[in-house]
């Protein structure tokens, strides 16, 4: 609570883990908040790891851990994700009954499988809330906005914070498909993003399109930032091999966005001049991103599949690359969470990504690296060996004055000054 108001911020964030893409926004924020003296509580589906535990000093912070019967099921269901290089076509797949249940509920009215979970954490929401307090729900999922409604008929605030786009400019796949299940989402998206006191999302696109859905067009840009942990000076060392180049890949492609796929790289590549690289992906991978990864083999190159690695511990490996793969998706025209970590380790970069993009503008912006669009132009083959030489000469070198810009210095202050004003406001009757 606050010393003024004695009032509360609650955090409903379903997925916050240290490889999760919304944990450096949310831990930001969170940090920001305890130090300003305000009382957070976070709602989760599973406790957030080592990250919020340095936080546990501050009076003020709950953590309140609301498990997700679906998720569980559906775990049991698909089996685990495989990872080693040796894994077969099928390894990975997910079972039958998840297949079948996948296509039930992508015909049903929820806006999101995580829907159960959001109407639990909306019960918890509605009894734990105080009139002036503040609710912020974190997407995804979508379904968070639930507990937002449920904090306003308590006379709470609430702000709901977008990460990615929903219906408007979205990457997942029910959401965007014509019929009725994309017309109950777009009722949904603007009823929430209308009704919430404060909406926030990534990048200035994005906020124009929801300021339309609202009476008021004060959508606030809170981007993707690089990680506090991550933002290391560049000690110009890489992996020492004078005869090849390390290039790694940290996190998801498919498993997290049907569209993100290697496909614009092997394009690149099955037309390139031979030269020796060695791709390292560190990630949980579906079978059908194991073909992808292992059709680099068949063009020539070294290839290594690790398990996922926490942001905790990149710092410490990034001595063992020499540069880095960004993979965005046609979908997603706002900054990269995976190019953020990237920026702050300050490794050169060859980004994959839409263009024009916020993504394929930092790079450009920050010097960090090339840029090749996802249709592949026909200069791509120059764009890559161009990145290959670069890295070799040591030309890249990322530009700190643009990277301060992406940290949670530049934004966390104010969102702070917004949130203060909001718990001091009066409470207007119910």
């Amino acid at each position: 609570m606050t010393a003024a108001t004695g009032r509360r911020v609650h955090f409903v964030a379903y997925e916050i883990g240290a490889s999760s893409p919304a944990q450096p926004r949310v831990a930001a924020w969170l940090r920001g908040l305890l130090e300003a003296g305000i009382a957070v509580t976070v709602h989760t589906e599973r406790h957030p790891g080592a990250w919020i535990d340095v936080l546990a000093s501050h009076a003020g912070l709950r953590v309140a851990v609301i498990r997700d019967p679906v998720r569980r099921l559906s775990a049991r269901l698909r089996g685990t994700r495989s990872v080693g290089p040796a894994a077969g076509p099928e390894a990975g797949e997910p079972g039958v009954l998840w297949r079948l249940g996948y296509r039930v509920q992508a015909r049903i009215l929820f806006p999101d499988p995580e829907s159960i979970w959001s109407r639990r954490v909306a019960r918890r929401v509605a009894r734990a809330v105080a009139p002036g307090d503040l609710v912020v729900t974190f997407s995804r999922p979508e379904s968070a906005g639930f507990a937002g409604l449920a904090a306003q008929r308590r006379g709470a605030s609430w702000w709901f914070d977008f990460a990615d786009g929903w219906c408007t400019q979205g990457l997942r796949r029910e959401a965007m498909q014509p019929g009725r299940r994309r017309e109950r989402e777009l009722a949904l998206e603007r009823r929430w993003v209308a009704g919430a006191d404060v909406v926030s999302t990534v990048d200035a696109g994005l906020a124009a399109a929801f300021a339309r859905l609202r009476a008021r067009p004060d959508v606030q840009v809170f981007p993707n930032i690089v990680p506090d942990e991550l933002v290391v000076a560049d000690p110009g060392t890489g992996s020492g091999s004078k005869d090849r180049v390390v290039i790694g890949y940290f996190g998801r492609l498919s498993g997290s966005d049907e569209q993100r796929s290697l496909a614009p790289l092997l394009a690149v590549l099955r037309r390139a001049v031979p030269k020796r690289v060695r791709f390292v992906f560190c990630g949980e991978y579906l079978a059908r991103d194991l073909v992808e990864i292992d059709a680099l083999r068949g063009l020539g190159c070294e290839v290594e599949v690790r398990g996922a690695v926490p942001r905790s511990e990149l710092v410490a490996l990034r001595a063992g690359f020499d540069a880095a793969l960004v993979v965005g998706s046609p979908a997603q025209p706002g900054s990269s969470s995976k190019l953020l970590d990237v920026l702050g380790l300050a490794l050169p970069v060859i980004a994959f990504v839409a263009v024009p993009s916020v993504a394929a503008g930092l790079v450009r912006d920050a010097a960090c690296g090339e840029v090749i669009a996802l249709d592949v132009p026909s200069d791509a083959l120059t764009t890559w060996n161009r990145f290959l030489d670069g890295v070799g000469s040591r030309a890249y070198r990322v530009d700190p004055s643009v990277r301060d810009r992406y940290t949670s210095a530049a934004f966390v202050p104010g969102l702070v000054k917004r949130v203060l004003a909001l718990l001091a406001a009066p409470v207007a009757p119910p």
